[in-house]
């Protein structure tokens, strides 16, 4: 059956894409919800198609009406007849199109879909030859959309906003049933953390199976999208992403951290000006030497020099073989530490906050596979705010019951 209504979406997709902006309204409302079994996953499945069909049944009459094509072309119940199917845009075109009245530039849509901005330009001009009529008028430094052009766009914006919608929640479903779940995860939360932790969820006697994503990249309301489907993230920030629900899991905050050999044996620094003694490495950009330099009183403009490296754990190995001082979390590291290979020459005394949160998105499904796997992280965080009292610091003790 599913194999029935998958091909019920795909001839769905290929049908007249025009709509009005009122016709969306209330016609496609996502819900939150937890998979159950494979027969709730089959009606939902049933229920987008179904949706997805009507919005764009609807959608195809009132704009057809609003650009003056003759009532015949787009009629209800003409979808599957030879001339109306070669009366419909490309997919490709559309997408290219929508992308250029959303930047309102060929240049930047471009950069976006990674073509060539000659590749753009032949996609609009094609759709315009389909449609019969100019959407956009070009000008030296910028497009505008004519009458149509704007119409159109609302079109097109919310038919991808409904096609997006309805793969990523039958793939969400086809992934529920398997049992897998997407996590995208920063590097040094992984290594350093949750993968220690994972042969204790196996021993539970979870089957539950999960796919790490290593990502720096903040989520968005993108990355719920089709060619990004993570069901779950865990990663640093403010505690508020816009899509997402975030529970708090600990802190592991950012100090000076290097090897004792480099301070000649000294453990302590006496004030932050001793720092600009000795080498700085970065990661990524200078931005967080920056920060800390701030906290510190220190002029910034001491901070543009040393090498910058891209990789948390390649950071840590520049410490250890003396190329300098590096900003990292001493909660990760306390085997080098006791042993001796680090020393955190300020303590914790000038830090960076950084507060690691469990993301779920808020629109959409949530199967109950991610949820499990929440359930067990935040048990697994509880645990280890009583072995590493810092990783509960004080601005986190009044929100947090320990």
């Amino acid at each position: 059956m599913r194999a029935a209504k998958l091909i019920g979406l795909s001839l769905r997709i290929n049908k007249p894409r025009c709509s009005a902006e009122r016709v969306w309204l209330g016609l496609f409302q996502p819900e939150m919800s937890v998979r159950d079994d494979n027969e709730r996953s089959e009606q939902q499945i049933n229920r987008i198609v179904d949706l997805s069909g009507k919005c764009i049944n609807r959608a195809c009459n009132a704009v057809s009406a609003e650009l003056k094509h003759r009532p015949g072309d787009c009629r209800r119940g003409h979808f599957g007849s030879r001339d109306s199917m070669r009366r419909i845009p490309s997919l490709r075109s559309m997408q290219y199109f929508e992308a250029v009245a959303r930047h309102g530039s060929f240049t930047e849509a471009s950069k976006e879909l990674c073509v060539s901005q000659a590749a753009v330009s032949h996609q609009v001009k094609l759709l315009e030859q389909q449609i019969g009529a100019p959407m956009i008028t070009r000008t030296t430094r910028h497009v505008e959309l004519t009458k149509r052009g704007e119409a159109l766009f609302r079109a097109v914006t919310q038919a991808l906003n409904i096609l997006t919608d309805a793969a990523k929640k039958i793939r969400s479903s086809v992934e529920a049933e398997s049992g897998q779940v997407n996590l995208s995860v920063t590097p040094l939360f992984s290594a350093h953390w949750l993968l220690q932790r994972l042969p204790n969820f196996a021993k539970k006697g979870s089957k539950l199976q999960f796919k790490l994503h290593h990502s720096l990249d903040a989520p968005s309301r993108q990355s719920l999208g089709v060619d990004h489907t993570y069901q779950a993230h865990i990663t640093f920030g403010s505690g508020t992403w816009d899509g997402f629900q975030a529970e708090y899991l600990f802190s592991a905050d950012l100090v000076p951290m290097c090897s004792p050999t480099l301070l000649g044996g000294r453990t302590r620094l006496n004030s932050a000006e001793d720092i600009l003694a000795y080498p700085l490495v970065h990661e990524f950009s200078y931005e967080w030497w920056e920060r800390w330099f701030e906290l510190s009183g220190i002029r910034k403009a001491a901070v543009n020099f040393g090498p910058v490296i891209d990789d948390p754990n390649v950071l840590i190995s520049a410490a250890l073989s003396l190329q300098g001082i590096v900003l990292g979390p001493p909660l990760f590291y306390q085997s080098h530490i006791r042993a001796g290979l680090l020393i955190t020459p300020f303590g914790n005394d000038i830090h960076i906050p950084i507060d690691y949160y469990f993301l779920t998105p808020t629109e959409g499904m949530v199967i109950k596979e991610t949820m499990k796997l929440k359930t067990w992280i935040l048990d697994e965080a509880a645990k280890f705010h009583e072995m590493e009292p810092a990783s509960l610091p004080n601005r986190w003790r009044k929100k947090v019951k320990v």
